[in-house]
């Protein structure tokens, strides 16, 4: 966020009675300034009790001058560009997210989370595609599917018609294994594979509608069919377990392919065979582990996950759901003992370092990183849903469904002003800040730093004014690639002018190589904690210094250092060494500074004569009663 020039930075130890807040204190081009604006502005850096009269009126010319600076922005119409618009846009909408939502919502969430977050539950899966795009006739057919995978896995009775005796005959299906439905009927891809376990997961997981009916779900029971966005699903809790926490661990890769079951007999018996050989090599890392070998070592020189190779095959925190086989070996770790055995995954075969095992801390202690994961997650959904059925109430929309919850909340949105005094204050801070900052930047400190002749004369006309306690040697430093540039480089600094030495080198010894670089140097003489104050030393500082002297020192050695660029280590030294500034560019910061002051106090002046305003002086003397 910009760091704004604002008013309200300054500090004055004075306290403003209280007054009625909606008083005018003050009129600027007929714009109303009331005192509650004035006591806003003043409170945000003034909690002391003791009143100083001259302190607050100093403040209060800063209040004027500060007002009128805005309106001239204003006038100017920095208000009315897009850069300005959308930067206060962006800033109303930052602004405005803790006031559209609910907290009572997001805090239950954050405290289900917790709960949820201690407990992992083992789950089975079945899934019918049907987006929520799809078409009415789609849905209803993955509607059907899921039922009737619902009816295969929990069994159900029948009436079959037929004829005579046989005539409406019950008849009953049997319970059919969830692995067995899953592979019949489920749409998840990974079912092949799993045959619809999912395994151990925990909260964060799963999207939001998939992890309620996952924790509602008693352990051993099969949930009723539930729609998502992707279509619908049946979960299986098949235990329920305390979550272990998050693991800091580093690993020994050796990868090795998978094989699938369309592969041939010949492929399939060729990736056993080198999964034969990985087990071999990783069996004798872990030999070589326990028998004393580092870890990093190995990890340098036979993992093959390279990315995490030269952090000691750190993979940083890895926790529930993650990589299954990885749990259960880190679940299963004995305590004190640093490496697992060798655990094989569906990438290859891993040796685990464990480096630090955290288990979950209190509501308090967990409460920031639930919230960060809160924000990323589609619960946002559910808080924005509640909050806007809190609108209807207020609203008196309930019923109503032409009103969208988009339209509702948008309309409290733009109402933030007028329902709450501190938004309306903080979003004024920030129009006014912006304005401020802008307005600044176009009538003092551009000028200030760029107005060339404006600065020369001011030194100029103030040259008393800056002074060095010290001489100064003012010159510079020339470096050349060679010698034979070094020569050149002397012949030509004899006879050229300091100011255009640089120019006139550049341009006759560098083409597509430079062969020269030119540094210009003002340096303290007393002062060797100066970069460069090395190489005066050597060059110049060793001799007797008259003022006013031109100086041409050289050095054939190789003096790189913090002085020195690289590649050039042939340096000559020309100047001369003088008692004051000569030029403004000699002490351009204070000199800057100085003008900008100058610029600021004349700007000033011009705004209280172009400008009308009115300062109520009796609502001001009550300020202090």
């Amino acid at each position: 966020m910009r760091k704004f020039f604002l008013f309200f930075a300054l500090s004055l130890a004075a306290a403003v009675a209280a007054v009625n807040p909606d008083k005018t204190l003050l009129i600027v081009d007929g714009e109303p300034i009331t005192v509650g604006e004035f006591q806003y502005i003043y409170g945000k850096n003034n909690s002391d009790d003791v009143l100083d009269r001259k302190a607050l009126n100093e403040y209060k010319d800063m209040f004027i001058d500060f007002k009128l600076k805005v309106a001239e922005a204003q006038r100017q119409g920095l208000d009315t560009t897009m850069s300005f618009i959308t930067e206060l846009q962006g800033y109303r909408d930052q602004l405005a997210r803790p006031y559209l939502t609910s907290t009572y919502a997001r805090d239950s969430l954050l405290q289900q989370a917790y709960q949820r977050r201690l407990v992992d539950l083992d789950v089975w899966h079945i899934a019918i595609k049907a987006p929520a795009d799809a078409a009415p006739e789609d849905t209803l057919v993955a509607y059907n599917k899921i039922w009737e995978a619902y009816k295969r896995i929990k069994g159900s009775a029948e009436v079959v018609q037929g004829k005579g005796k046989q005539r409406n005959v019950r008849h009953y299906n049997a319970p059919k294994p969830f692995e067995l439905v899953a592979d019949q009927l489920s749409d998840d891809p990974s079912v092949k594979e799993n045959h619809g376990h999912i395994g151990w997961v925990g909260v964060f997981q799963m999207y939001y509608i998939f992890e309620n009916v996952c924790y509602n779900t008693p352990v051993g029971e099969i949930s009723e069919p539930f729609r998502s966005p992707y279509g619908y699903h049946i979960v299986r809790i098949a235990g329920k377990r305390q979550d272990p926490g998050e693991f800091h661990i580093a690993h020994i890769m050796l990868v090795t392919p998978r094989a699938h079951e369309d592969d041939s007999a010949a492929d399939k018996a060729q990736i056993d065979s080198l999964d034969q050989v990985a087990k071999q090599r990783i069996d004798s890392l872990y030999q070589r582990l326990n028998a004393g070998d580092k870890f990093e070592d190995l990890v340098q020189k036979y993992s093959d996950d390279k990315s995490s190779a030269y952090r000691g095959g750190d993979l940083g925190l890895v926790g529930t759901g993650v990589i299954p086989e990885f749990e259960k070996a880190l679940i299963e770790l004995p305590e004190g003992k640093e490496f697992t055995a060798p655990v094989r995954s569906r990438y290859g075969w891993h040796i685990l370092r464990l480096l630090k095992h955290r288990n979950w801390g209190s509501f308090k202690e967990e409460r920031k990183t639930i919230a960060e994961r809160l924000e990323r997650s589609d619960r946002q959904a559910f808080i924005t849903k509640f909050f806007a059925d809190s609108l209807r109430n207020i609203y008196a929309m309930q019923g109503n469904d032409s009103v969208t919850d988009k339209m509702l909340i948008d309309r409290y949105k733009s109402e933030l002003e007028t329902r709450f005094p501190e938004f309306r204050n903080i979003i004024r801070e920030y129009h006014d800040g912006i304005l401020l900052f802008d307005i600044s930047s176009r009538e003092v400190w551009d000028k200030a730093t760029q107005d060339t002749l404006g600065l020369k004369a001011f030194f100029e006309q103030h040259k008393n004014d800056y002074r060095w306690q010290n001489k100064h040697f003012k010159g510079r430093m020339i470096y050349c690639k060679d010698k034979q540039t070094l020569k050149l480089a002397q012949t030509m600094a004899k006879n050229a002018p300091i100011d255009s030495l640089e120019s006139y080198l550049m341009s006759r010894l560098n083409d597509s190589i430079l062969y020269v670089r030119v540094h210009k140097v003002l340096v303290d003489v007393e002062d060797s904690a100066q970069a460069g104050y090395d190489m005066l030393q050597k060059t110049v500082f060793k001799k007797t210094l008259a003022d006013g002297a031109k100086y041409l020192g050289k050095t054939a050695n190789d003096n790189r250092g913090h002085y020195s660029a690289e590649g050039y280590p042939f340096v000559i030294v020309v100047g001369k060494v003088v008692n004051n500034p000569e030029a403004y560019t000699d002490m351009r910061g204070p000199v800057t500074n100085d003008y900008q002051n100058y610029l600021e106090k004349a700007w000033i002046e011009r705004l209280r004569k172009e400008h009308s305003w009115y300062l109520d002086q009796h609502v001001w003397d009550s300020l202090t009663k």
